[in-house]
């Protein structure tokens, strides 16, 4: 954890993540009904472990600055150890979540940041964003932009994203199915 870095005001991941565990489940875009606006969780002293144990990129990666904050900069960073392609032992894995607007993933710092994630062999994977109650759409940026990331070419790998961007203009998301059930937290009370 990066010293002295708190959520503050950010609740993203307390509405973009799915979470499907035993304790509590809740699809991804819509918010935790403990999920207070201003910032904070209604139920913070009891909140369930996958809730007290889960801390974002951002707060997790000294390299990033405040702009990256996900309520500041429309991505949510995410370290974690699940789906990565075997040919990748690097761990943990990271996966940029595109919050709204696609077209962010062409903008310079978050070519940036995927140049310098792929060019030192992190499994990268990109999950944009569906419609609320729908699993994002997902894709492994490593292969895509190993060459241009290597040689530092951020123009290559901005080519290559708004490729793959155009790709999923038509990308049909899945509505989340839970494997648990008893508590969707996405759900009015009552």
């Amino acid at each position: 954890m990066v010293p002295d870095r708190e959520c503050g005001a950010c609740t993203v991941c307390c509405v973009a993540l799915p979470i499907d565990s035993e304790e509590i489940q809740k699809a991804p875009g819509i918010a935790c009904r403990h999920c207070q606006s201003g910032g904070g969780c209604g139920v913070y002293e009891t909140r369930p472990n996958v809730c007290r144990i889960y801390h974002c990129g951002w707060r997790q990666m000294r390299e990033l600055d405040e702009m990256w904050r996900p309520d500041l900069s429309d991505v949510l960073i995410e370290l974690h150890n699940d789906a990565i392609p075997v040919a990748y032992t690097r761990r943990p894995a990271v996966r940029l979540y595109v919050l709204s607007d696609p077209q962010i993933v062409l903008k310079r710092g978050f070519v940036s940041l995927v140049v310098r994630l792929v060019a030192n062999n992190i499994p990268t994977s990109l999950s944009v964003m569906g419609p609320r109650g729908c699993y994002p759409a997902v894709t492994f940026l490593n292969d895509l932009t190993r060459v241009a990331s290597y040689a530092g070419d951020e123009r290559g790998v901005s080519r290559a994203m708004g490729e793959m961007m155009a790709a999923l203009a038509g990308y049909e998301y899945s509505p989340a199915v839970f494997k648990h059930s008893g508590n969707r937290t996405d759900l009015p009370e009552g």
